[in-house]
Protein backbone atom coordinates (compact mmCIF):
# COMPACT_ATOMS: atom_id res chain seq x y z
CA UNK A 1 0.00 0.00 0.00
CA UNK A 2 1.07 3.57 -0.54
CA UNK A 3 3.48 5.04 2.00
CA UNK A 4 0.98 7.52 3.42
CA UNK A 5 -1.38 4.71 4.46
CA UNK A 6 0.60 3.33 7.39
CA UNK A 7 0.11 3.05 11.10
CA UNK A 8 2.09 2.02 14.14
CA UNK A 9 0.85 -1.12 15.90
CA UNK A 10 2.64 -2.44 18.98
CA UNK A 11 5.74 -0.44 18.16
CA UNK A 12 5.80 -1.36 14.45
CA UNK A 13 5.55 1.16 11.63
CA UNK A 14 5.14 1.08 7.87
CA UNK A 15 2.26 -1.34 8.06
CA UNK A 16 -0.65 -0.96 5.63
CA UNK A 17 -3.94 0.49 6.85
CA UNK A 18 -7.29 -1.11 6.16
CA UNK A 19 -10.69 -0.01 7.45
CA UNK A 20 -12.24 -2.41 9.98
CA UNK A 21 -8.84 -4.04 10.64
CA UNK A 22 -5.82 -3.46 12.82
CA UNK A 23 -2.73 -4.78 11.03
CA UNK A 24 -0.39 -6.30 13.59
CA UNK A 25 2.62 -7.63 11.69
CA UNK A 26 3.71 -9.17 8.40
CA UNK A 27 3.76 -12.97 8.20
CA UNK A 28 4.88 -13.77 4.67
CA UNK A 29 5.40 -12.37 1.20
CA UNK A 30 5.05 -13.87 -2.25
CA UNK A 31 4.75 -13.01 -5.91
CA UNK A 32 1.26 -11.54 -5.69
CA UNK A 33 1.49 -9.71 -2.40
CA UNK A 34 2.09 -9.85 1.31
CA UNK A 35 0.30 -11.64 4.14
CA UNK A 36 -0.35 -9.97 7.49
CA UNK A 37 -1.64 -10.95 10.89
CA UNK A 38 -4.61 -8.71 11.69
CA UNK A 39 -7.60 -8.25 13.95
CA UNK A 40 -11.03 -7.09 12.89
CA UNK A 41 -12.13 -4.07 14.89
CA UNK A 42 -14.96 -4.86 17.23
CA UNK A 43 -13.95 -8.54 17.39
CA UNK A 44 -11.66 -10.62 19.58
CA UNK A 45 -10.86 -12.89 16.64
CA UNK A 46 -7.55 -12.74 14.79
CA UNK A 47 -7.40 -13.22 11.02
CA UNK A 48 -4.87 -13.30 8.19
CA UNK A 49 -4.98 -10.58 5.50
CA UNK A 50 -3.62 -11.18 2.02
CA UNK A 51 -2.93 -7.81 0.34
CA UNK A 52 -2.11 -7.61 -3.35
CA UNK A 53 0.94 -5.62 -4.43
CA UNK A 54 0.55 -2.04 -5.67
CA UNK A 55 2.10 -2.81 -9.05
CA UNK A 56 -0.44 -5.57 -9.74
CA UNK A 57 -3.65 -3.68 -9.05
CA UNK A 58 -3.90 -2.49 -12.65
CA UNK A 59 -2.97 -5.91 -14.04
CA UNK A 60 -6.27 -7.47 -15.05
CA UNK A 61 -4.93 -11.04 -15.10
CA UNK A 62 -3.37 -10.87 -11.64
CA UNK A 63 -6.37 -9.02 -10.21
CA UNK A 64 -8.69 -11.68 -11.64
CA UNK A 65 -6.57 -14.43 -10.11
CA UNK A 66 -6.72 -12.71 -6.73
CA UNK A 67 -10.47 -12.27 -6.97
CA UNK A 68 -10.81 -15.88 -8.03
CA UNK A 69 -9.44 -16.94 -4.66
CA UNK A 70 -12.20 -14.87 -3.06
CA UNK A 71 -14.82 -16.49 -5.28
CA UNK A 72 -13.68 -20.04 -4.66
CA UNK A 73 -12.95 -19.75 -0.96
CA UNK A 74 -16.20 -17.93 -0.18
CA UNK A 75 -18.10 -21.01 -1.39
CA UNK A 76 -16.35 -23.34 1.02
CA UNK A 77 -17.68 -24.30 4.43
CA UNK A 78 -15.75 -27.38 5.56
CA UNK A 79 -13.68 -28.11 8.69
CA UNK A 80 -10.69 -29.19 6.57
CA UNK A 81 -10.59 -26.01 4.46
CA UNK A 82 -9.49 -22.55 5.66
CA UNK A 83 -12.44 -20.18 6.05
CA UNK A 84 -12.74 -16.81 4.31
CA UNK A 85 -14.14 -14.08 6.58
CA UNK A 86 -14.00 -11.03 4.32
CA UNK A 87 -12.75 -9.67 1.01
CA UNK A 88 -12.84 -6.23 -0.53
CA UNK A 89 -11.14 -3.21 -2.03
CA UNK A 90 -9.85 -0.16 -0.19
CA UNK A 91 -8.26 2.78 -2.01
CA UNK A 92 -7.61 0.67 -5.10
CA UNK A 93 -6.05 -2.17 -3.10
CA UNK A 94 -7.63 -5.61 -3.03
CA UNK A 95 -7.48 -7.70 0.11
CA UNK A 96 -8.67 -11.07 1.36
CA UNK A 97 -9.20 -11.95 5.03
CA UNK A 98 -9.02 -15.59 6.09
CA UNK A 99 -9.29 -17.33 9.41
CA UNK A 100 -6.25 -17.32 11.67
CA UNK A 101 -4.83 -20.83 12.04
CA UNK A 102 -2.72 -21.49 15.12
CA UNK A 103 -0.36 -24.28 14.18
CA UNK A 104 2.24 -25.22 11.57
CA UNK A 105 2.19 -26.49 8.01
CA UNK A 106 2.95 -30.12 7.23
CA UNK A 107 6.15 -29.25 5.38
CA UNK A 108 7.45 -27.45 8.48
CA UNK A 109 6.72 -30.55 10.56
CA UNK A 110 8.56 -32.81 8.12
CA UNK A 111 11.50 -30.42 8.00
CA UNK A 112 11.59 -30.17 11.79
CA UNK A 113 11.96 -33.94 12.09
CA UNK A 114 13.97 -34.78 8.96
CA UNK A 115 16.15 -31.69 8.70
CA UNK A 116 18.70 -32.58 11.36
CA UNK A 117 22.25 -32.34 9.90
CA UNK A 118 23.12 -35.57 11.77
CA UNK A 119 21.51 -38.33 9.72
CA UNK A 120 21.18 -40.70 12.68
CA UNK A 121 19.05 -38.10 14.47
CA UNK A 122 16.61 -37.59 11.61
CA UNK A 123 13.08 -38.75 12.28
CA UNK A 124 9.90 -39.35 10.29
CA UNK A 125 6.42 -38.16 11.02
CA UNK A 126 4.70 -41.29 12.39
CA UNK A 127 2.96 -42.99 9.45
CA UNK A 128 -0.25 -43.33 11.47
CA UNK A 129 -0.26 -39.55 11.89
CA UNK A 130 0.57 -38.89 8.24
CA UNK A 131 -2.24 -41.12 6.99
CA UNK A 132 -4.73 -39.55 9.41
CA UNK A 133 -3.80 -36.12 8.08
CA UNK A 134 -4.25 -37.40 4.53
CA UNK A 135 -7.75 -38.63 5.41
CA UNK A 136 -8.75 -35.17 6.65
CA UNK A 137 -7.24 -33.39 3.64
CA UNK A 138 -8.94 -35.76 1.20
CA UNK A 139 -12.30 -35.12 2.84
CA UNK A 140 -11.79 -31.38 2.36
CA UNK A 141 -10.55 -31.90 -1.19
CA UNK A 142 -13.58 -34.01 -2.07
CA UNK A 143 -15.81 -31.21 -0.78
CA UNK A 144 -13.98 -28.65 -2.93
CA UNK A 145 -14.16 -30.78 -6.05
CA UNK A 146 -17.87 -31.39 -5.59
CA UNK A 147 -19.01 -27.78 -5.14
CA UNK A 148 -21.87 -26.52 -7.31
CA UNK A 149 -23.35 -23.09 -7.90
CA UNK A 150 -26.84 -21.93 -6.90
CA UNK A 151 -28.27 -23.60 -10.01
CA UNK A 152 -26.62 -26.94 -9.27
CA UNK A 153 -23.92 -26.58 -11.93
CA UNK A 154 -20.63 -28.25 -11.03
CA UNK A 155 -17.93 -25.61 -10.48
CA UNK A 156 -15.00 -27.88 -11.32
CA UNK A 157 -12.72 -26.42 -8.64
CA UNK A 158 -9.09 -27.55 -8.78
CA UNK A 159 -6.64 -26.32 -6.13
CA UNK A 160 -3.57 -26.89 -8.37
CA UNK A 161 -0.99 -26.29 -5.62
CA UNK A 162 -1.78 -28.85 -2.93
CA UNK A 163 1.72 -29.03 -1.46
CA UNK A 164 2.58 -29.96 2.15
CA UNK A 165 3.16 -26.26 2.76
CA UNK A 166 -0.49 -25.63 1.95
CA UNK A 167 -1.76 -28.04 4.58
CA UNK A 168 -1.94 -26.50 8.04
CA UNK A 169 -1.93 -28.59 11.22
CA UNK A 170 -3.59 -26.92 14.19
CA UNK A 171 -2.74 -27.26 17.86
CA UNK A 172 -6.20 -28.72 18.46
CA UNK A 173 -5.58 -31.56 16.01
CA UNK A 174 -7.10 -30.50 12.69
CA UNK A 175 -5.68 -30.46 9.17
CA UNK A 176 -6.77 -27.59 6.92
CA UNK A 177 -6.18 -26.82 3.24
CA UNK A 178 -5.05 -23.24 2.61
CA UNK A 179 -4.16 -20.99 -0.33
CA UNK A 180 -6.59 -20.82 -3.21
CA UNK A 181 -4.45 -18.31 -5.08
CA UNK A 182 -4.00 -20.77 -7.98
CA UNK A 183 -7.45 -22.35 -7.85
CA UNK A 184 -9.40 -22.68 -11.08
CA UNK A 185 -13.04 -23.32 -11.82
CA UNK A 186 -14.61 -24.40 -15.09
CA UNK A 187 -16.58 -21.16 -15.25
CA UNK A 188 -13.62 -18.88 -14.55
CA UNK A 189 -12.98 -16.17 -17.11
CA UNK A 190 -9.31 -16.36 -16.22
CA UNK A 191 -7.48 -19.21 -17.89
CA UNK A 192 -3.84 -20.20 -17.92
CA UNK A 193 -2.17 -19.24 -21.17
CA UNK A 194 -1.52 -22.17 -23.54
CA UNK A 195 1.67 -23.96 -22.53
CA UNK A 196 1.86 -22.09 -19.22
CA UNK A 197 2.08 -24.10 -15.98
CA UNK A 198 1.33 -22.76 -12.52
CA UNK A 199 2.17 -24.42 -9.21
CA UNK A 200 5.09 -25.81 -7.24
CA UNK A 201 6.97 -27.90 -9.86
CA UNK A 202 7.92 -30.95 -7.79
CA UNK A 203 4.29 -31.48 -6.70
CA UNK A 204 2.61 -30.67 -10.01
CA UNK A 205 0.78 -33.37 -11.95
CA UNK A 206 2.29 -34.18 -15.37
CA UNK A 207 -0.70 -32.62 -17.15
CA UNK A 208 -0.06 -29.36 -15.29
CA UNK A 209 3.62 -29.42 -16.27
CA UNK A 210 2.61 -29.92 -19.90
CA UNK A 211 0.14 -27.03 -19.76
CA UNK A 212 -2.82 -29.32 -20.37
CA UNK A 213 -6.23 -29.08 -18.77
CA UNK A 214 -6.24 -30.38 -15.18
CA UNK A 215 -9.14 -31.62 -13.08
CA UNK A 216 -9.46 -32.88 -9.50
CA UNK A 217 -7.21 -35.85 -10.25
CA UNK A 218 -4.28 -33.42 -10.45
CA UNK A 219 -4.87 -32.57 -6.78
CA UNK A 220 -5.02 -36.30 -5.98
CA UNK A 221 -1.63 -36.70 -7.66
CA UNK A 222 -0.09 -33.79 -5.69
CA UNK A 223 -1.30 -35.17 -2.37
CA UNK A 224 -0.05 -38.65 -3.27
CA UNK A 225 3.45 -37.28 -3.97
CA UNK A 226 3.94 -35.65 -0.57
CA UNK A 227 2.25 -38.60 1.11
CA UNK A 228 4.82 -40.86 -0.59
CA UNK A 229 7.64 -38.60 0.65
CA UNK A 230 6.37 -38.53 4.22
CA UNK A 231 5.86 -42.31 4.38
CA UNK A 232 9.13 -43.24 2.68
CA UNK A 233 11.50 -40.62 4.08
CA UNK A 234 12.69 -40.00 0.51
CA UNK A 235 11.98 -37.32 -2.06
CA UNK A 236 9.69 -38.35 -4.90
CA UNK A 237 12.22 -36.76 -7.25
CA UNK A 238 15.61 -35.30 -6.29
CA UNK A 239 15.49 -31.71 -5.11
CA UNK A 240 16.83 -29.65 -8.03
CA UNK A 241 17.46 -25.94 -8.43
CA UNK A 242 16.62 -26.12 -12.13
CA UNK A 243 12.83 -25.66 -12.49
CA UNK A 244 12.75 -27.02 -16.03
CA UNK A 245 14.70 -30.14 -15.10
CA UNK A 246 12.35 -30.68 -12.16
CA UNK A 247 9.37 -30.42 -14.49
CA UNK A 248 10.97 -32.85 -16.93
CA UNK A 249 11.44 -35.39 -14.13
CA UNK A 250 7.80 -34.98 -13.07
CA UNK A 251 6.81 -36.26 -16.51
CA UNK A 252 9.43 -39.00 -16.90
CA UNK A 253 10.65 -40.16 -13.46
CA UNK A 254 9.33 -43.38 -11.94
CA UNK A 255 9.92 -43.50 -8.16
CA UNK A 256 10.96 -46.56 -6.19
CA UNK A 257 8.06 -48.56 -4.76
CA UNK A 258 7.06 -47.51 -1.25
CA UNK A 259 7.42 -51.09 -0.02
CA UNK A 260 11.14 -51.03 -0.84
CA UNK A 261 11.79 -47.71 0.88
CA UNK A 262 9.75 -48.49 3.98
CA UNK A 263 9.07 -52.23 4.32
CA UNK A 264 7.47 -51.67 7.73
CA UNK A 265 4.25 -50.38 6.18
CA UNK A 266 1.40 -52.55 4.86
CA UNK A 267 2.30 -53.74 1.37
CA UNK A 268 -1.19 -52.83 0.16
CA UNK A 269 -0.26 -49.13 0.40
CA UNK A 270 2.26 -49.43 -2.45
CA UNK A 271 -0.17 -50.09 -5.35
CA UNK A 272 -2.61 -47.49 -3.95
CA UNK A 273 0.06 -44.76 -4.03
CA UNK A 274 1.43 -45.91 -7.38
CA UNK A 275 -2.06 -45.62 -8.85
CA UNK A 276 -2.55 -42.11 -7.44
CA UNK A 277 0.84 -41.02 -8.84
CA UNK A 278 0.16 -42.38 -12.31
CA UNK A 279 1.45 -40.19 -15.15
CA UNK A 280 -1.90 -40.37 -16.95
CA UNK A 281 -4.89 -38.94 -15.09
CA UNK A 282 -7.23 -41.68 -16.31
CA UNK A 283 -5.07 -44.25 -14.49
CA UNK A 284 -5.54 -42.55 -11.10
CA UNK A 285 -8.41 -42.90 -8.64
CA UNK A 286 -11.38 -41.00 -10.12
CA UNK A 287 -11.87 -38.77 -7.09
CA UNK A 288 -10.38 -37.68 -3.77
CA UNK A 289 -12.98 -39.78 -1.97
CA UNK A 290 -12.02 -42.87 -3.98
CA UNK A 291 -8.37 -42.33 -3.04
CA UNK A 292 -9.31 -41.83 0.61
CA UNK A 293 -11.28 -45.06 0.68
CA UNK A 294 -8.43 -46.95 -1.03
CA UNK A 295 -5.93 -45.72 1.59
CA UNK A 296 -8.30 -46.65 4.38
CA UNK A 297 -8.78 -50.16 2.99
CA UNK A 298 -5.02 -50.63 2.51
CA UNK A 299 -4.03 -49.50 6.02
CA UNK A 300 -7.13 -49.36 8.26
CA UNK A 301 -5.11 -49.31 11.49
CA UNK A 302 -2.94 -46.39 10.36
CA UNK A 303 -5.56 -43.69 9.79
CA UNK A 304 -7.34 -43.32 13.11
CA UNK A 305 -5.12 -41.02 15.19
CA UNK A 306 -7.39 -39.04 17.55
CA UNK A 307 -7.33 -35.23 17.03
CA UNK A 308 -6.01 -34.67 20.54
CA UNK A 309 -2.95 -36.81 19.76
CA UNK A 310 -2.32 -34.93 16.51
CA UNK A 311 -2.60 -31.59 18.31
CA UNK A 312 -0.32 -32.71 21.13
CA UNK A 313 2.28 -34.03 18.67
CA UNK A 314 2.35 -30.69 16.80
CA UNK A 315 2.57 -28.80 20.10
CA UNK A 316 5.46 -31.00 21.32
CA UNK A 317 7.56 -30.09 18.29
CA UNK A 318 6.47 -26.45 18.01
CA UNK A 319 6.14 -25.44 21.65
CA UNK A 320 7.68 -21.99 21.04
CA UNK A 321 5.25 -21.32 18.22
CA UNK A 322 2.33 -22.43 20.35
CA UNK A 323 3.37 -19.99 23.07
CA UNK A 324 3.65 -17.24 20.47
CA UNK A 325 0.17 -18.01 19.19
CA UNK A 326 -1.25 -17.96 22.69
CA UNK A 327 0.38 -14.59 23.29
CA UNK A 328 -1.09 -13.17 20.07
CA UNK A 329 -4.56 -14.38 21.04
CA UNK A 330 -4.23 -12.88 24.52
CA UNK A 331 -3.14 -9.53 23.05
CA UNK A 332 -6.12 -9.64 20.71
CA UNK A 333 -8.42 -9.97 23.69
CA UNK A 334 -6.86 -6.92 25.32
CA UNK A 335 -7.28 -4.90 22.12
CA UNK A 336 -10.88 -6.05 21.78
CA UNK A 337 -12.27 -3.58 24.33
CA UNK A 338 -10.29 -0.64 22.87
CA UNK A 339 -11.40 -0.94 19.22
CA UNK A 340 -12.48 2.18 17.35
CA UNK A 341 -15.78 2.17 15.41
CA UNK A 342 -15.24 0.36 12.08
CA UNK A 343 -14.81 2.25 8.80
CA UNK A 344 -16.71 0.90 5.82
CA UNK A 345 -14.75 -0.40 2.85
CA UNK A 346 -15.99 -1.24 -0.63
CA UNK A 347 -16.35 -4.99 -0.81
CA UNK A 348 -15.60 -6.37 -4.25
CA UNK A 349 -15.21 -10.13 -3.91
CA UNK A 350 -18.63 -11.70 -4.34
CA UNK A 351 -19.78 -14.88 -2.77
CA UNK A 352 -20.11 -17.69 -5.24
CA UNK A 353 -20.21 -16.69 -8.88
CA UNK A 354 -22.15 -13.44 -8.63
CA UNK A 355 -21.12 -10.38 -10.60
CA UNK A 356 -17.75 -8.87 -9.65
CA UNK A 357 -19.31 -5.67 -8.31
CA UNK A 358 -21.60 -7.43 -5.83
CA UNK A 359 -20.31 -7.44 -2.25
CA UNK A 360 -19.15 -10.48 -0.34
CA UNK A 361 -21.12 -10.67 2.86
CA UNK A 362 -18.64 -11.36 5.63
CA UNK A 363 -19.89 -14.35 7.56
CA UNK A 364 -20.26 -13.72 11.30
CA UNK A 365 -17.65 -15.41 13.41
CA UNK A 366 -18.73 -18.64 15.03
CA UNK A 367 -16.07 -18.20 17.71
CA UNK A 368 -16.51 -16.46 21.01
CA UNK A 369 -13.66 -14.94 23.01
CA UNK A 370 -13.64 -18.05 25.19
CA UNK A 371 -13.26 -20.29 22.13
CA UNK A 372 -9.98 -18.63 21.19
CA UNK A 373 -8.01 -20.31 23.97
CA UNK A 374 -5.62 -22.89 22.54
CA UNK A 375 -5.91 -26.38 24.02
CA UNK A 376 -3.38 -27.26 26.69
CA UNK A 377 -0.99 -29.94 25.44
CA UNK A 378 1.41 -30.54 28.29
CA UNK A 379 1.14 -34.32 28.19
CA UNK A 380 3.02 -36.33 25.54
CA UNK A 381 1.04 -37.12 22.44
CA UNK A 382 1.73 -40.83 22.65
CA UNK A 383 3.16 -40.72 19.11
CA UNK A 384 6.88 -41.21 18.55
CA UNK A 385 8.79 -39.75 15.61
CA UNK A 386 10.69 -42.74 14.24
CA UNK A 387 14.11 -43.05 12.56
CA UNK A 388 14.25 -43.42 8.81
CA UNK A 389 13.48 -47.02 7.78
CA UNK A 390 16.21 -49.37 6.61
CA UNK A 391 16.26 -51.84 3.75
CA UNK A 392 16.97 -54.67 6.19
CA UNK A 393 14.55 -57.61 6.39
CA UNK A 394 11.10 -56.12 7.01
CA UNK A 395 9.80 -55.96 10.55
CA UNK A 396 6.08 -56.51 11.10
CA UNK A 397 4.15 -53.22 11.17
CA UNK A 398 3.18 -51.92 14.57
CA UNK A 399 -0.21 -50.49 15.41
CA UNK A 400 1.26 -46.99 15.43
CA UNK A 401 3.06 -47.50 12.15
CA UNK A 402 6.51 -46.65 13.54
CA UNK A 403 9.44 -47.51 11.27
CA UNK A 404 12.43 -49.68 12.09
CA UNK A 405 15.79 -48.54 13.38
CA UNK A 406 18.56 -47.12 11.28
CA UNK A 407 18.79 -45.07 8.11
CA UNK A 408 19.95 -45.43 4.56
CA UNK A 409 22.51 -43.21 2.90
CA UNK A 410 21.07 -40.98 0.24
CA UNK A 411 17.51 -40.94 1.54
CA UNK A 412 15.97 -37.67 2.69
CA UNK A 413 18.32 -35.01 1.37
CA UNK A 414 17.44 -31.78 3.15
CA UNK A 415 20.30 -29.38 2.62
CA UNK A 416 21.88 -27.63 5.58
CA UNK A 417 20.34 -24.22 6.19
CA UNK A 418 17.82 -24.75 3.43
CA UNK A 419 14.66 -26.59 2.48
CA UNK A 420 12.53 -27.08 -0.61
CA UNK A 421 10.40 -24.12 0.41
CA UNK A 422 13.30 -21.74 -0.37
CA UNK A 423 12.72 -22.10 -4.10
CA UNK A 424 8.99 -21.48 -3.90
CA UNK A 425 7.67 -18.59 -5.94
CA UNK A 426 4.15 -17.44 -6.61
CA UNK A 427 1.31 -16.06 -4.52
CA UNK A 428 1.87 -15.68 -0.81
CA UNK A 429 0.21 -18.02 1.59
CA UNK A 430 -1.57 -17.32 4.86
CA UNK A 431 0.78 -18.63 7.48
CA UNK A 432 0.45 -19.43 11.13
CA UNK A 433 1.97 -17.25 13.83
Amino acid sequence: MRAEHTQVVEGRSNLPRLPNYQIIRQLDEGGMGAVFLAQRKGSAELCVIKLIRDEYNDNATVAQRFLRESHVASEVQHPSVARVVDAGRFEDRMYLAMEYIAGCDFEALMHKLMGNPVRALRRMVPPALTLTIAQDVLRGLDHLHGLTDSEGKHLGIVHRDLTPRNVMLTFDGRAKIIDFGLARTDVSQWQTNPGMSIGTPRYMAPEQVLGERADGRADVYSLAVWLYEALSGSFFIPFLEDRLETMRMVVTHEPEPLSRLNPNLPEALTPVLQSAMAKVADDRPPSAEAFRQALLAAAPDYANTPPEQLGAFVAEHFSDRKQSCELEIERARHRFSDDEPPVEATNVAPAGLAAMDEPLQARPSVLSAEDLTLPTATAPSGLVASPLPTLAPPAPPTAAGVGSRGSRRGRWSWRLGSSPRCSRSGPSRPRSC
